[in-house]
């Protein structure tokens, strides 16, 4: 029996946090464990991913790389928006080490990577482009425009993550979506320990837990998650309900960058929070950031969603795999699929009325959440499973090394 011939993958990374990015380059990699795919990491920061991925067992390099910021990326007036035209200068560094390498395929796990795909596009080595995040949101509509086309013009293949993700790119012949991953076993762990982790946190078993997570901020959706959670409070006297939010307020103060910024100021994030936090008194939970969600998250009845950034996000994705119903935001285009009928409900305008209604309807039916639960976890089986879609990324590979012969 003749063996397959391997694949050596260069991955670059497009920094050195382990952020839903990084998890779900993890995912990938751990599903292409089982294939013929020799995987080769480039961070272009040094970084906790580093130790990260290396606990696959698999080679990491730190190479610094510029990156370009769209999501929503720097204002035109901003520090940030120089660092971006950085990005469009060849690396030299990064070139000559996968000029070395000579990787049969090189897969960017981010746009914000930009800056490896233009280095590497005279090395004739197919490049697959992840598509993570939209535009939507993008500060800048030159950075887009930048954005977009030269990846148009480096990539030979791209993979986006979801439906809305896909913006500037939704007639591209070489373009699949294939959805981030979630390990089935460390969901099926946080499952059995539901019991445990609600105790944990002091719930009875009447209890209805809702959820949050992200970063606490008004474009992640945390000031309409709170809102919402008041007025369900309000709405919702006699029943037990306590709210969950995972994560933190942003670790750093923004930069000011002169009158422009004056003028446009938001209230700081810890007085915004801090605000709404009193609303709801000792009915929110705040464990803090934590590197187990699923544990977390497994606790919950309902998974919401309230992000501005005009995608769905990884959090939909892990809720659906412990079989918890979501309730979310439509993303930007209104096409998603990373939710479904069967597995929560999707609230097509950003109101809080609307979504506080939607999200009272399903507590109050109980058998509509069991049915929706039980979809989530088949639904997340097929289309979330680290090894099916390390698969079909491993059949694209094989397609850019030897195509197909067009039939005429």
């Amino acid at each position: 029996m003749l063996q397959e011939t391997r694949i050596k993958v260069l991955y670059i990374h497009q920094d050195g946090l382990i952020t839903g990015s990084a998890i779900s380059l993890f995912n990938l990699l751990m599903g292409l464990r089982s294939t013929v795919v020799d995987p080769v990491l480039i961070l272009s920061g040094d970084g906790p991913a580093k130790a990260f991925f290396e606990s696959l067992g698999i080679p990491v390099h730190v190479i610094p790389m510029q990156g370009f910021w769209t999501t929503p990326g720097p204002r035109w007036y901003q520090r940030g928006a120089l660092k971006n035209f950085k990005a469009l200068v060849k690396n030299k560094a990064v070139y000559d080490f996968v000029s070395e390498l000579n990787p049969d395929i090189i897969h960017i796990n981010d746009k914000a990577a930009l800056n490896a795909g233009l280095s590497l596009r005279s090395l004739n080595i197919p490049i697959v482009q992840h598509l993570r995040s939209s535009y939507y949101t993008c500060n800048f509509p030159l950075f887009r425009f930048l954005s977009a086309k030269i990846i148009q013009h480096y990539a030979s293949y791209l993979i986006g993550i979801s439906e809305d993700e896909i913006d500037e790119f939704e007639t591209a012949p070489n373009l699949e979506i294939i959805y981030n991953s979630v390990d089935s076993k460390l969901a099926d762990h946080a499952v059995n320990n539901r019991s445990t982790t609600r105790a944990s946190l002091g719930l009875g078993p009447d209890v209805l837990l809702i959820g949050y997570v992200g970063i606490f901020s008004g474009i992640r959706g945390a000031w309409d998650f709170m809102e919402v959670a008041a007025r369900l409070l309000e709405s919702n006297p006699r029943m037990p309900l306590k709210f969950i939010m995972l994560g933190n307020l942003p670790a750093t103060k923004a930069v000011n960058y002169g009158l422009f910024d004056r003028l446009r100021s938001e209230k700081p994030a810890w007085e915004t929070y801090n605000h709404l936090k009193d609303k709801l008194k000792d009915h929110l939970i705040t464990p803090g950031y934590t590197n187990d969600p699923l544990r977390f998250i497994a606790a919950m009845d309902l998974l919401v969603v309230t992000s501005h950034l005009g995608v769905l996000g990884r959090q939909p994705l892990e809720a659906q795999s412990v079989g918890v119903p979501v309730v979310s935001y439509y993303g930007h285009s209104g096409k998603t699929k990373v939710v479904t009928p069967d597995t929560g409900i999707l609230v097509r305008a950003k109101s809080l009325t609307q979504m506080a209604t939607s999200i009272s309807a399903l507590l109050s039916n109980t058998e509509l959440r069991k049915k929706l639960s039980l979809h989530a976890i088949d639904y997340s089986r097929e289309n979330f499973d680290p090894i099916k879609n390390a698969q079909r990324v491993v059949a694209i590979y094989k397609n850019l090394l030897n195509p197909k012969p067009q039939v005429v």
